[in-house]
């Protein structure tokens, strides 16, 4: 009997040694299959076993490196670095000559731009270079041309120089820069806009040369010794607004046939254009011969040219006789450019300001490049 009992106490603890083991293997494979809390799963990219494509772009947002982002050093120890917050380089701006519309260095848009009074019948140096050009007839059928450029640094020879008139200088002040002359001949009295930017080259005698006894030149160094002389302010004298609106294309309206123009100043002083497909420009002559820069040795010639009827007057006194333009009141207009015609009108507003508009009374759009303007 004592020894069933104990037969059956034996089975009992048994079953409780069996039931302790199973519950602790339950409880350890339990544990077992808990992951570490932030601990990545075996295997998967981002363990410490593979870092090949942690943080690749430089985005993680858990990662706690504090060292600066790459260099962008270009090699010529000039930072890469965008300036702006959105990461772009900006672009750096265009500067556009005021006369031409052409690309110019940054340089130039703080230099003086001079116009130079000259005797277009003459030799002609440095017209090549010219931004525009303006010619005006005179009471005895000759004509002065005012030639603007703001490239004086390749006009190391300029002239034959002319004296000024009221009216020349009235258009300048349109254009703005520092008007050289030789000297002033107006002869009659009368009223008329003026400019305050003249520097007359004949109050020095040794800022300009005369050759051949008749022909009077000055150059670049003699224009700056007068200038300085003068005091006149570059800064107060810059290129004015054109008249006319640069087109964004090639401007190609207007009527066809314009390849040949003609202004007769006079009998004896023809000025004539005659259109060369192949660089887009007119050629510029005089009396029948197409005019060489003698300085340059090229051709003159310009994109655009422009034709302004204006009312005149000639004056008269006991000693001497003067025509005198009126170059405020308006007029028509030719503007001439890839063999084409077209027309407009030109006026000059209350604040001073000359103007070019088409026949709808928007500003005129014109090609990019030199002009030539005859009133």
């Amino acid at each position: 009997m004592e020894q069933l009992k104990l037969n059956g106490f034996s089975k009992f603890v048994a079953f409780l040694l069996i039931a302790v083991i199973i519950i602790s293997v339950v409880v350890f494979a339990a544990k077992g299959n808990e992951a570490p809390q932030n601990q990545p799963e075996s295997g998967k990219v981002g363990t410490l076993s593979d870092k090949t494509d942690e943080n690749k772009d430089g985005n993680d947002k858990n990662s706690t490196d504090d060292s600066p982002p790459p260099s962008t050093d270009t090699g010529n120890g000039e930072s890469d670095t965008p300036s702006d917050e959105n990461g772009t380089v900006p672009e750096k701006p265009i500067i556009l000559n005021k006369l031409t519309g052409l690309e110019i260095a940054e340089s130039e848009l703080t230099s003086t731009a001079f116009g130079v009074i000259i005797d277009p019948s003459s030799p002609t140096y440095g017209l090549s270079f010219a931004d525009i050009a303006i010619e005006f007839p005179t009471e005895t059928g000759d004509s002065r041309m005012l030639v603007y450029s703001s490239d004086k640094e390749t006009i190391w020879k300029i002239g034959s120089l002319l004296p000024t008139r009221k009216y020349i200088s009235s258009v300048a002040g349109h254009f703005g820069g520092i008007i050289v002359g030789y000297g002033s001949d107006d002869k009659i009295s009368y009223t008329m806009g003026n400019s305050s930017s003249e520097l007359d080259i004949s109050k020095h005698s040794d800022c300009y040369y005369v050759e051949n006894e008749s022909y009077i030149y000055t150059n670049e160094n003699l224009i700056t010794i007068a200038h300085n002389r003068t005091h006149l302010s570059s800064a107060l004298h810059p290129y004015k607004d054109a008249p006319f609106a640069f087109s964004s294309g090639i401007y190609s309206a207007g009527i066809v046939g314009a390849e040949s123009i003609v202004i007769p100043f006079s009998d004896t002083n023809k000025t004539a254009f005659s259109y060369n497909s192949s660089t887009g420009e007119y050629n510029y002559g005089k009396n029948g011969s197409i005019c060489i820069d003698m300085l340059s040795g090229d051709e003159i010639s310009y994109t655009n040219v422009f034709i302004l009827f204006a009312n005149s007057t000639t004056y008269e006194n006991a000693s001497a006789s003067q025509l005198v333009i009126d170059t405020d009141g308006g007029g028509k207009g030719y503007y001439f450019t890839k063999g084409k015609l077209t027309e407009f009108v030109w006026s000059v507003n209350e604040k001073g300001e000359l103007q070019f508009k088409n026949l709808m009374g928007n500003v005129l759009e014109v090609n990019t490049g030199s002009s030539y303007i005859a009133y």
